[in-house]
C-alpha cells in the first residue's frame, strides 16, 4: 500500500486531463494526409484564461523546438472570443475557425474569422477541422514548411474524433 504522499506524488506525475494540451499520436487523419505527420495539440479552452495558457505553452514549445503554428479554433457564442484569441498575437502563422458541430450556440467559422481578422490574424474559415487542416497542409507544402508545422486545436474533444 502506498503512502498518502507516495499516491500523490504518483497521480500529479501520471494525471491524465483529455483536451487540455493533449498531444495527439498519429491517427488515420495524419497517416492520409501527412507523409510525416506535425505536431497536433489539442486543448478545450474557452477563455481568456485558457487562451493565455495555450498561447503560453505553445511559445514555451516554439522556444524549444521553432516551428510554424496554426490554429483551429472553434468557439462557443457565450464566451469572449476577442479575449481568448489576443494572447496568441505574434505566435501562430494563421488561424483557421471552424463550427462547433450540434452547438446551436457556438460561432459560425465566418463570425470567429471576422473576429481574429479584428485582432489581425491571418485568417481562413473552415467548414469543419478536417477541411481546416486540409486547408493547413496545402499552405504548408506551398511553404515548404510540411515537415515542421505544429497545429492547436482548441475546438474541444469533439476535434480529436475528426483526427483518430
Amino acid at each position: 500500500m502506498r503512502s498518502p504522499s507516495t499516491s500523490l506524488e504518483h497521480g500529479l506525475t501520471h494525471a491524465e486531463w483529455p483536451a487540455r494540451l493533449e498531444r495527439l499520436g498519429e491517427g488515420a487523419l495524419a497517416r492520409n494526409m501527412w507523409a510525416r505527420a506535425p505536431e497536433i495539440w489539442l486543448d478545450g479552452g474557452h477563455n481568456a484564461a485558457g487562451g493565455q495558457v495555450i498561447a503560453h505553452a505553445l511559445a514555451e514549445l516554439d522556444e524549444r523546438v521553432p516551428r510554424a503554428v496554426h490554429l483551429i479554433w472553434g468557439m462557443m457564442e457565450t464566451k469572449d472570443a476577442h479575449a481568448f484569441i489576443a494572447p496568441f498575437k505574434g505566435l501562430v502563422e494563421r488561424v483557421y475557425t471552424v463550427p462547433i458541430p450540434e452547438e446551436a450556440n457556438a460561432f459560425d467559422a465566418e463570425a470567429l474569422a471576422e473576429i481574429a481578422a479584428s485582432e489581425g490574424f491571418d485568417v481562413t474559415p473552415a467548414s469543419g477541422v478536417a477541411h481546416a487542416l486540409m486547408q493547413s497542409r496545402a499552405r504548408a507544402r506551398a511553404s515548404g514548411t510540411r515537415a515542421d508545422l505544429r497545429l492547436a486545436l482548441s475546438s474541444g474533444p469533439r476535434a480529436q474524433a475528426a483526427w483518430n
